[in-house]
């Protein structure tokens, strides 16, 4: 899900009953209130960049989310993982070039990838995972230009290398999530 929602927006109340990677992608972090069932009011603050886990299989979040001035309004990518990945067999990958390791939990793992102007990669990515676009650009990905914007995601399965370059004139970030294998 892509959540955009502006200072003083309140959302219906909603539950999350799936395990969800959160990722906040807005620019000068977000400040909230959620008032969540059976507890009460709590107020949060989440930085741009910063990623979540919500195990909400065993126990479901069900809340009201306000957003105050002091920040931006919410931007974010709700992840829903749904299911395992098919089992591999393989290592996971331990390190890649520009991937810097944000966060490692049970069922993934979050890469931050920075790239500026004239910066490329090769990425191999022999995993099922999403990137989610943090800071938009122009990019080239293995000779296919694309104009990449905040919170743009594409779902991949696992694939052979591919180049990616940073063409355009500002900096271009992106998070890659993992879907790790569990039972």
């Amino acid at each position: 899900f892509f959540v955009n929602f502006e200072v003083g927006d309140t959302t219906l109340a909603h539950v999350h009953s799936v395990d969800s990677v959160y990722i906040f992608l807005s620019p000068s972090g977000a400040s909230v209130d959620q008032l969540v069932k059976g507890v009460g009011c709590k107020r949060d603050f989440m930085d741009y960049g910063e990623v979540r886990f919500g195990e909400h299989c065993e126990c479901p979040l069900e809340h009201i989310i306000t957003s105050l001035p002091g920040a931006g309004g919410v931007t974010c990518v709700d992840a829903e993982l749904l299911r395992p990945p098919p089992k591999r067999g393989k290592e996971e990958i331990q390190e890649m070039e520009k991937h810097e390791l944000v966060k490692v939990r049970s069922k993934f793992r979050c890469f931050k990838i920075t790239l500026n102007p004239g910066d490329a990669v090769e990425t191999f990515y022999d995993f099922f995972g999403l990137r989610v676009v943090g800071k938009g650009g122009e990019c080239d990905f293995g000779g296919w230009r694309k104009q990449v914007q905040v919170g743009d995601c594409d779902w991949f399965e696992p694939k052979g290398t591919q180049k990616v370059e940073n063409v355009g004139e500002t900096v271009v970030e992106y998070f890659v999530i993992q879907w790790r294998e569990w039972e």
